[in-house]
């Protein structure tokens, strides 16, 4: 209780206080108020020792503490005083006034004056002072008489006079003022049933710790604004009966603080004049919002709490906020409680004010003091009823355990309810009974704390009766219950919310791994904007540009896709929202200036009213498809002329034969001076571009017989260089850059220097006016990633043949098409377009791959990547020419064809060998048993009936030592299918000169 300061005269500096005090801390802190107001104080720790400084020294006022050690308390201490010569020296004792025996006590030792410990020194320093200027007034003849009284049942003797008894009075009442505030604070601890009500419950305990209407009106609308949703508040207090005045305001608009915008009238005052403000309203429009000019910040809905107690209405509280229905129906009943504790705090400041004007002019009446004290405690036990109904009726499961025990001391029956114990059940447990037992440890470790916290909330997992365990979160307030440390508990079971938020934590891990896992770009974007909302983590390995740079902006994304591309793909992607898949093709461009195909397929994602707003889809690198894709038609296409020309190869090699052997034959007959030998020789030069055209035809569609062997590439460039410097001309520079240390490779190596003899007219026709042609060699390896982007390529061990020169370059389109067949950027005449087809047939035939890098003006550069191979190179010497292509021997010609059949004969007889003819195997067999000895049989591969392997194994029994020399005009596979090709077997391919002939069965023979 407050009282107002009066002036304070300056004491005498002959006054000298003795003050009694045990505590070392307390003696000093009372002794140094003490000093400071100009008493000389000396102190004693014990009523003993006080006593030894009474005897010798002289005191004006002793003041002691009431329990000290020893048999001389302050009640002791004071009884001898005044039983003895000191007992005029005043006596004022500390007292807690925990027990009204203390009261009687001190009236029973004939104590002066009575100080509550809890009260400021500033009380005792007046008491001193009034006790020094009544001591003179004492010692003049009153006589002090012994009233006998009876209390709890005992008879006690009160020597204390009227002002001491006064003096008792009221340290009575200002302990009854502090325990009054005590309840309040244990009764709005009680409001608490869970974490939401935490803020009405600071509103309850902030109008307890104030005294003043003031107060009581700010802490009121300073609390109610923490709540949620609240925004501002004002209070309306009654002025008489009609009137009202605005007591208090908080956070107003800038509409409601212009002049006047609070006057007048409005829905709230006028219920309450009515009496119709009962309870507290909720979703009410405030009608001075709505006429109010000016920014209202949005606020527009308040609650109306009435201030009321017992059947009167003190004044009205509205809060408000932007939304309607600020509060839930459990919270409006708790405000409508909450009204009734302001506008008791309200009564309470006045009555307050009024006892506290009372007190200081000490004209109060017991009796009043005491029927306030019973209207008080009316007052508390209807607010614990309250806050019982409160605990009681809450959803929400709520006790009180203690906290040295962890026993149960109440229960709610939602607890009952909810855990399936009964009310008894759970007064006979403890905390430790409703916790698996592996969580009962943490349960002990947070009640160990020295300090628990005034509010906590913490999840943890709770076991049923039924042994269900749940997953809750709850909120404890540490209070005082029956003189026990105790905590109360609000429970809420979030056992689905947390089987939601798992379900939805495994859902989003599930989808992040898909994200994160696959090779397409999964992409989420926004239909009207065409903001990119989402792009998962392959858009960084597919388009080469951040994650980042896809958002922030509309078509951001669109960015990556190629200038060419870009308002196709935009137009798509709105397309989009009609159509339940759209799928496109495009390029973009990655940074580093590479150029990808890209491939996209897209979904409209309708909202619940059907609506489009999102564009879902997933895009995917297909540049290496693509360019599979490529290499299959261009496959498709070589097999395509392959098939044609191995087709009429067998044919049309057997007329090339017989064309090639007559014209042998009449160059043989005709002298150099006969005029019709240049018409032959026409006629051999043109059958011998037929062959050679017939040639590139299987060559280039890998139906040519190849006979690859272990070479070093610098070696063969080397002994064609000659001959390639008189193909490509004078005014072409040919520059070698070979690679000392370059690794073997196995090839074909006929087929290897045709390449490079079609690599160097190719450069050569691309240099109309002369330039520069390089031919280099150099070992490489080639890695994963360059077999990724090169699906041809297998990593690994290479060589490279690159072929570069300074012409004209090519475009993309000619790039594009370069090695097909028959395609020819050369004049009408000029070229069959055979030339880089057959370069690249060879390369495949030979496993490797070729790459060009050219640009119109540029030049151009083919690069051939070639397996290296760990083997010896083999040195193949020519064989020396036979010097005579005449023979004695007898040959056994196998041939189903008569007119090749006949040229063969005509060859090998006009040169001294004897010929034995068989059309079919079958004569061949006949001829052979029949005549000896047979010198070498020359037979046919593809044959009806029995192939030439097979009639050449049966003649090998026949005929023992018998030599053996294949010749045919199939392709590759056909004679692979007969058996016959295979290292180091003779054979000779059709068409072929007479001279050829003669040489092969020469060297066959000679063997």
């Amino acid at each position: 209780m407050s009282k107002a300061k009066k002036p304070q005269a300056e004491p005498p500096a002959a006054k000298r206080v003795l003050v009694v005090e045990d505590s070392p801390t307390q003696a000093q802190a009372l002794g140094a108020a003490l000093e400071a107001a100009g008493y000389g104080v000396v102190i004693a720790t014990s009523g003993d020792e006080a006593l030894h400084q009474l005897q010798p020294n002289g005191f004006d006022v002793v003041v002691s503490d009431i329990v000290m050690p020893g048999e001389v308390d302050g009640y002791e201490l004071c009884r001898r005083i005044k039983s003895g010569p000191l007992r005029e020296i005043p006596v004022v004792l500390f007292t807690s006034l925990a027990d009204p025996l203390d009261i009687i006590h001190g009236l029973e030792c004939g104590a002066d004056n009575f100080f509550t410990k809890s009260h400021g020194t500033e009380h005792l320093l007046q008491r001193i002072k009034v006790l020094l200027e009544t001591k003179q007034a004492r010692a003049q003849g009153r006589v002090r008489l012994g009233v006998k009284v009876f209390f709890l049942g005992r008879e006690f003797t009160i020597t204390s006079d009227r002002e001491q008894i006064i003096d008792l009075l009221m340290s009575t009442f200002e302990d009854a003022v502090f325990q009054n505030r005590e309840l309040l604070l244990r009764e709005s601890e009680l409001a608490r049933s869970h974490q939401s009500l935490h803020g009405l419950y600071q509103l309850a305990v902030g109008l307890n710790q104030v005294t003043s209407e003031a107060q009581v009106l700010d802490t009121a609308l300073d609390r109610a604004l923490e709540l949620p949703g609240v925004q501002a508040g004002w209070m309306w207090l009654r002025n008489g009966e009609s009137g009202f005045r605005v007591a208090a305001t908080r956070n107003l608009p800038p509409a409601l603080q212009e002049p006047g915008a609070m006057d007048g009238d409005c829905l709230c005052r006028r219920r309450l004049l009515s009496g119709d403000l009962d309870s507290v309203t909720n979703i009410l429009e405030c009608e001075r919002l709505q006429r109010a000019k000016g920014d209202t910040r949005g606020l527009r809905y308040h609650a109306t709490i009435p201030l009321w107690v017992g059947d009167r209405t003190m004044g009205v509280m509205n809060l408000v906020g932007a939304d309607q229905g600020l509060f839930s129906d459990q919270d409006l009943k708790i405000l409508f409680g909450v009204g009734n504790e302001i506008a008791v705090a309200l009564e309470r400041a006045q009555l307050q004010a009024g006892l506290e004007h009372l007190v200081e002019e000490r004209t109060a009446a017991l009796s009043a003091e005491i029927a306030e004290r019973t209207r008080s405690e009316e007052l508390l036990r209807a607010s614990e009823e309250r806050y019982r109904m409160l605990f009681e009726r809450s959803p929400l499961p709520i006790w009180v355990v203690d906290v040295e025990t962890l026993a149960f001391l109440a229960v709610n029956p939602a607890a009952v309810e909810h855990y399936g114990y009964s009310e008894a059940e759970f007064l006979s447990m403890t905390a430790k009974d409703i916790r698996p037992p592996e969580d009962v440890p943490a349960l002990l470790a947070s009640f160990s704390a020295r300090h628990l916290p005034q509010f906590r909330s913490s999840q943890w997992r709770h076991r049923k009766k039924d042994g269900t365990l749940m997953d809750v979160e709850i909120a404890a307030h540490t209070l005082e219950f029956h003189g026990r440390l105790a905590q109360m508990v609000v429970v809420n079971d979030i056992t689905e919310r947390k089987r939601a938020e798992e379900a939805l934590r495994q859902s989003h891990e599930r989808f992040q791994q898909l994200a994160d896992n696959i090779k397409e770009v999964f992409f989420v974007i926004d239909q009207g904007t065409g903001e990119a909302l989402y792009v998962s983590p392959a858009y960084e390995r597919v388009m080469g540009r951040s994650c980042e740079s896809a958002y922030g902006a509309p078509f951001a994304w669109a960015e990556a896709v190629h200038p060419d591309d870009r308002e196709r793909v935009r137009a798509a992607t709105v397309a989009a929202t009609k159509r339940e898949l759209f799928e496109d093709v495009f390029r973009i461009i990655r940074p580093n200036g590479q150029v990808r195909w890209v491939r996209s397929r897209t979904s409209p994602v309708p909202d619940p009213s059907g609506e489009v707003h999102r564009i879902v889809g997933v895009a995917e690198d297909v540049t290496e498809l693509r360019q599979t894709e490529q290499q299959l038609l261009q496959a498709q296409k070589m097999e395509a002329v392959g098939q044609l020309a191995g087709g009429v190869a067998h044919d049309f090699n057997n007329i090339l034969t017989v064309i090639g052997g007559y014209v042998d034959f009449l160059l043989t007959d005709l002298g150099p001076q006969d005029p019709r030998r240049a018409d032959v020789q026409e006629i051999a030069t043109a059958a011998k571009r037929a062959a050679d055209l017939t040639r590139q035809l299987l060559l280039f569609g890998r139906r040519q017989v190849l006979q690859p062997s272990v070479l070093d590439l610098n070696k063969v460039i080397g002994d064609i260089e000659k001959m390639l410097r008189r193909l490509i001309g004078e005014d072409i520079e040919l520059v070698t850059v070979l690679d000392r240390e370059l690794g073997a490779v196995k090839v074909d190596p006929g087929q290897i220097e045709q390449v490079l003899m079609n690599l160097s007219v190719n450069a050569r026709d691309a240099m109309p006016t002369g330039g520069k042609l390089t031919i280099q060699t150099a070992n490489v390896e080639l890695d994963e990633e360059y077999a990724r982007t090169h699906p041809e390529v297998s990593p690994g061990q290479h060589v490279m043949l690159a072929v570069s020169d300074t012409g004209v370059g090519m475009s993309a389109e000619v790039r594009q098409h370069i090695f097909e067949p028959f395609f020819t950027t050369k004049e009408k005449g000029k070229g069959t377009g055979l030339g880089l087809a057959t370069v690249y047939a060879v390369v495949k035939e030979s496993k490797g791959s070729i790459w060009i890098y050219s640009e119109p003006g540029a030049g151009a550069t083919f690069k051939i990547y070639l397996p290296r191979v760990d083997e010896a190179v083999i040195t193949v010497k020519s064989a020396e020419a036979p010097t005579a292509l005449q023979g004695t021997e007898t040959v056994l010609l196998v041939e189903d064809e008569p007119a090749v059949r006949g040229v063969a004969r005509k060859s090998l007889s006009r040169h001294g060998y004897t010929v034995l003819e068989a059309a079919d195997p079958e004569t061949a067999l006949r001829l052979a048993r029949a005549n000896r000895p047979i010198h070498l049989v020359l037979t046919d591969v593809v044959m009806p009936g029995m192939s030439g392997r097979e009639l050449a194994e049966d003649l090998v029994t026949l005929v023992p030592g018998i030599k053996v020399l294949y010749m045919s005009g199939y392709t590759d596979d056909a004679v692979v299918r007969h058996g016959v090709l295979e290292s180091g077997t003779p054979f000779i391919q059709k068409p072929f000169r007479a001279e050829i002939l003669l040489r092969k069965v020469r060297e066959v023979l000679d063997s």
